[in-house]
């Protein structure tokens, strides 16, 4: 999550879960938690990608939890060129077990964007050509490794009609293209005329962003434009029809939830529920035949912990598990971070995007992992089965790591990670 950065707008980093980070978190005495240092070694396992499959005594761990799960969620640092190689491995190794789809932090838009896309030889250049046209109006599948996995994935599973569901809100900067999207939806009269305003001011708020490089003066974050989409949503109710008003409603749903951030409150939280609100909605878009059939669910690692999150939030990984639970499956939830390496971030409006070099060892939000980078397999990646941890009593053992030990089953430390690349 953390290669948002700091740099953007408040609102931006809602999308990292880094939003409401206003506040250090506390972490008791100098000791690095020898006990709990000890006890990682007996769950340490080498973990090595091999011509695009699991090696190394990790691949066993994976591949037997794997079996035993049908909800496989990868909670991810965004933007690198490894995490999308892992999860390539992952979809490789589920296939020949049935693997329905793909559940990614983008939009329902973005999502389709992409998977209407899957199979043409120019999807990459198609996505260019989107963020040249829209900065900003899709997040995480703008990068290049991204778009490969899902290709990838699709193609492992076999599927012809492989899903690819956006569970999030809509981007910063897409207020353009997606009212664009309902004018070519065919709406009627009254909803046309609404658009068209509204894609006027879209065009003009774009402009305004792209001369001074800030966010804060796109359509989705200006403190007009709750009033200006209430007022055009009863023409769109009469006549923008069924498709015209699902894109217009995720318009909606988007502001509300920029603007409970822009004035102080807990945007997250409604952004949490929206995520499980589309879980669910997705989910009734399988066939009979995929209703037992394996899903990925990539998310920011802060979205998919079981239990309260850091944010302290019951979020979309405790929706999985518990609906999981009640039906009698399982949910496998890995948590993969580098150790340090190179961020890739978003730069300002419509400009090329930026690098920055870190290291978890000083990042405040992500001191738990000392003992496990100190613990790393050497030369490698390294896996722990965090399963085995979690019913002991560790003395000065870290919050944060007690928490990740309680909210997913297997942690993968890269030793070092490399920024992805970006259509922009």
């Amino acid at each position: 999550m953390r290669n948002m950065g700091k740099t953007f707008v408040g609102l931006l980093l809602l999308f990292s879960c880094l939003s409401l980070r206003t506040q250090q978190p506390a972490h008791t005495g100098t000791d690095p938690n020898l006990l709990i240092g000890e006890r990682l070694k007996s769950v340490r396992y080498d973990l090595r990608i091999e011509h695009g499959r699991f090696a190394g005594s990790g691949a066993t761990v994976i591949s037997d939890a794997v079996t035993q799960a049908r909800w496989l969620l990868v909670g991810e640092d965004h933007f690198t060129r490894e995490i999308p190689e892992f999860t390539s491995a992952l979809c490789r190794l589920t296939a020949n077990q049935g693997l329905a789809g793909m559940a990614l932090e983008v939009s329902p838009e973005a999502a389709d964007f992409v998977s209407s896309r899957l199979w043409q030889p120019d999807r990459w250049q198609q996505m260019i050509a989107l963020t040249e046209q829209y900065p900003a109006s899709v997040a995480f599948v703008d990068s290049k490794q991204e778009n490969d996995l899902i290709a990838n994935c699709a193609q492992a599973s076999g599927n012809p009609s492989f899903h690819v569901w956006g569970l999030d809100q809509t981007f910063l900067g897409s207020a353009g293209w997606l009212i664009d999207r309902m004018l070519g939806g065919s709406p009627g009269p009254e909803s046309k005329l609404e658009l068209d305003a509204l894609r006027r001011t879209a065009a003009r708020d774009a402009e305004a962003a792209q001369s001074s490089g800030q966010y804060a003066s796109l359509f989705l974050l200006a403190s007009s434009t709750s009033q200006q989409l209430q007022a055009a949503a009863p023409s769109i109710a009469k006549d923008g029809g069924p498709q015209v008003q699902r894109i217009f409603q995720e318009l909606q749903l988007s502001d509300e939830i920029y603007s409970e951030q822009a004035n102080g409150g807990d945007g997250n939280f409604q952004r949490a529920r929206l995520l499980k609100q589309n879980f669910l909605t997705a989910m009734q878009s399988l066939s009979p035949g995929e209703k037992n059939q394996k899903v990925i669910v990539k998310f920011g690692e802060w979205h998919l912990y079981k239990g309260f999150n850091p944010l302290h939030h019951l979020d979309l990984g405790n929706f999985i598990a518990e609906e999981a639970d009640v039906r009698g499956e399982t949910s496998l939830h890995i948590c993969i971070l580098g150790a340090k390496g190179i961020h890739r971030s978003y730069g300002k409006y419509a400009q090329p995007s930026t690098t920055k070099s870190f290291s978890s060892l000083e990042d405040p939000w992500y001191r738990w992992m000392v003992p496990a980078i100190n613990d790393q397999v050497q030369d490698g990646w390294t896996l722990y089965d965090l399963r085995k941890l979690r019913f002991e009593k560790f003395t000065g053992l870290d919050p944060d790591f007690a928490r990740v030990i309680d909210g997913y089953d297997l942690l993968v430390v890269i030793p070092e990670i490399s920024p992805a690349e970006l259509a922009h």
